[in-house]
């Protein structure tokens, strides 16, 4: 089951999905387009961060994938605790958050192996 994240004009821009009886809002963005510069940082409307929050608690978690296919998270509490408004002409009042307070999850970086695996 989920639930579409409509915006004013109607188009769905994400959803929230449940995972493992956690709410999490999912959706695809683009860094060039959607992530603010200044200060570095990626934006929700506040309307769907509150249905996150109805829907799921404090806990529950918004999930970005960007072009890359980088997962970005970070939980409803995170954007209570360290959010800042956002309001842009042309666009709904969103909830910002620095990427200092996002998880990062990069299916391209690559980890090292540990001196002792390379030395078998």
């Amino acid at each position: 089951m989920s639930v579409p994240l409509p915006l004013p004009d109607g188009r769905v821009v994400g959803a929230i999905v449940w995972r493992d009886g956690r709410a999490v809002l999912r959706k695809q963005v683009d860094s060039r387009r959607h992530q603010l510069r200044r200060p570095p940082a990626w934006a929700i409307a506040e309307a769907h961060l509150e249905l996150l929050e109805v829907e799921g608690g404090p806990s529950a978690l918004v999930e970005l994938e960007d072009e890359r296919q980088r997962r970005w998270t970070a939980t409803v509490e995170d954007f209570r605790r360290h959010g800042f408004p956002v309001e842009r002409s042309g666009f709904e009042p969103q909830v910002a958050l620095a990427l200092a307070h996002w998880g990062l999850i990069d299916p391209a970086a690559r980890q090292l192996p540990l001196p002792l695996e390379a030395a078998r």
